[in-house]
């Protein structure tokens, strides 16, 4: 166990994936929004997801209308295996996940037909 005033890594690693100045300022987010002032793990991988996905920020890895699949695919997958075997949303959240690609496949092969 950590020491008093220390900060679980547990609540740390998903700001890992923002620059450093974001890292403050999801951090301090996420302590401001804590439900009931309870800072968790799954709160801040909420925070730091807003940051990721703002509209205003510009996606630095697509480069082009004309989407490479592989590399988004790649992205995707480094992002997915980001997530704790621990985390209790993951099962829930990954059916999701899976509903969608299937859809999307659907989607796909009809426009091929």
């Amino acid at each position: 166990m950590g020491e008093k005033g220390q900060i679980p890594e547990r609540q740390l690693r998903p700001l890992t994936q923002l620059e450093p100045d974001q890292q403050v300022e999801a951090w301090e987010e996420a302590v401001e929004t804590a439900p009931n002032g309870k800072v968790t793990a799954a709160h801040v991988a909420r925070v730091v997801e807003k940051v990721v996905t703002e509209p205003n920020q510009p996606d630095a890895w697509i480069t082009s209308p004309v989407s490479d699949v592989k590399d988004y695919i790649k992205f995707a997958i480094s992002q997915l295996e980001r997530i704790s075997d621990n985390d209790p949303e993951a099962w829930t959240e990954l059916g999701k996940l899976i509903l969608w690609i299937e859809k999307r496949r659907r989607e796909l092969c009809l426009r091929q037909n």
